[in-house]
């Protein structure tokens, strides 16, 4: 009989790991003043994503986290239509200058931001997997 993911060691770092993640996506979504519809964006990036094994492409052990064409176009796309749905919305001025620079610059720099969220997601993955292993 196997058991279930609860009764496997590793499950609570694992989703420990897994809302860590989700948190920090969030967290960066709405620095940026994508605010309102931070969890979903959040959501359609997981579902994006979830057949990955550790988020968008994984590079070796020292490489970090590519995004390939068609991820970067998606979120671009995403980012951009969660602007123009909410660009009228009184925001901080540090979130405006972040939303237009992002628009102007294709949201290069909060792509960026969330690769850097998944790399650290799959590190502390790895560490959860490799624990039980040396215990």
């Amino acid at each position: 009989m196997t058991p279930l993911p609860v009764e496997k060691p590793e499950w609570l770092g694992q989703h420990r790991a897994r809302i860590q993640l989700e948190k920090s996506c969030v967290e960066l979504m709405i620095r940026w003043g994508l605010s309102e519809y931070s969890f979903e964006v959040y959501r359609r990036m997981e579902e994006r994503f979830e057949n990955l094994p550790n988020g968008p492409d994984p590079m070796p052990d020292n490489g970090g986290i590519v995004w390939d064409d068609s991820a970067k176009s998606l979120l671009r796309d995403m980012f951009r239509d969660y602007f123009q749905k909410t660009r009228d919305f009184p925001r901080k001025r540090q979130s405006r200058q972040l939303l237009q620079n992002g628009l102007l610059s294709g949201f290069e720099g909060l792509i960026g931001e969330l690769g850097q969220c998944f790399e650290d997601y799959r590190k502390k993955t790895r560490a959860c997997q490799a624990a039980p292993r040396a215990a």
